[in-house]
């Protein structure tokens, strides 16, 4: 007469018909053969599926409303992983997790109005307001950026990117081909040349630019004079009463050391034909042709007080 099998551990069945349950969801063993309890006091007869209690993961460890969110939990209690209505994409308002820890309750969340201007919640933009970015700092050349419709994106049909080598100044270029917008070597401080558009249309290529040379007798760029060329400048014109304009050393200015003050010796017998102030000489031998072709004796020059502004 046989004994019934009744109570036995349950590591001694697992080697004689048993299949273990998948890792996260704990070790379980499927009994076929046998009938009785495990060791915990648990009942089973064949064919069922007995839970050791050792589980790796979730059904031993994860309890919704403990306030820590764990395993396949998206949030528990005070515990949102670091998320907000913001993350969310509201522009506020309190984040809560709902009942049963698998989602967020957003009933308290505020949410962004596109059009009033402020940059809310997953807005990158609102109206004119562009929060700094232009087309250049969405990687074109130049134009207008704009904010799209939802506030969520940059409308970037208002942008452009250049076209080097078209003959047409586009949005980041300072030339293009011919099109100089105006420039020269002149404009560029050189003394003369032909200026270039550089092969990238972000620069002038001023290669063929030449720099002014005083001494020359010309009045090139940087220069005031150059030589006996003066600009049409004289003494008078400098503030002088008379005497002889010239050019400095580096035609940088003028030298006013010809140049004399008040009427110069207009006012006396100087003995040879004329004085330094031109103006004065010029009326009194209109006058007087005596003190042009011979010499400016003291008639002259009291003729030159009464009548030609000479002060003596």
């Amino acid at each position: 007469m046989s004994t019934p099998l009744k109570t036995l551990p349950i590591l001694a069945l697992l080697p004689l018909a048993c299949s273990q349950g998948d890792i996260g969801d704990g070790f379980s063993t499927t009994y076929s053969s046998y009938t009785g309890s495990n060791t915990y006091g648990t009942s089973y007869t064949e064919g069922d599926t007995v839970d050791t209690g050792d589980e790796i993961g979730t059904d031993a460890g994860q309890m919704c409303g403990d306030g820590a969110a764990t395993g396949s939990e998206v949030c528990d209690g005070g515990d949102l992983k670091g998320h907000d209505c913001v993350g969310e994409g509201f522009s506020g308002g309190s984040l809560a997790c709902n009942a049963t820890c698998d989602g967020f309750d957003t009933s308290n969340c505020s949410s962004a109005t596109c059009g009033n201007g402020t940059i809310e919640g997953n807005e990158v933009c609102d109206g004119n307001n562009l929060n700094g970015q232009t087309c250049v700092s969405q990687g074109f050349d130049g134009g207008a950026l704009a904010c799209g419709p939802n506030c969520t994106a940059f409308d970037t049909s208002g942008c452009s990117n250049s076209t080097c080598g078209n003959g047409i100044i586009d949005p980041g270029e300072v030339c293009d081909g011919i099109a100089l917008n105006g420039q020269t070597c002149i404009s560029q401080g050189y003394a003369g040349g032909t200026i270039m558009c550089a092969a990238d249309c972000k620069s002038l290529n001023t290669a063929g630019c030449v720099n002014a040379i005083c001494g020359n007798g010309m009045i090139e760029a940087g220069e005031t004079c150059d030589g006996a060329a003066l600009n049409g400048q004289t003494c008078v014109s400098q503030g002088y009463s008379g005497g002889t304009l010239a050019c400095n050393a580096n035609c940088s200015g003028y030298n006013t050391a010809g140049c004399v003050s008040g009427s110069g010796d207009c006012c006396t017998a100087n003995l040879y034909p004329g004085c330094q102030v031109a103006s004065i000489q010029n009326c009194v031998c209109a006058l007087d042709s005596f003190c042009c072709s011979n010499e400016w004796d003291s008639l002259c020059a009291q003729e030159a007080v009464d009548y030609c502004g000479a002060i003596c």
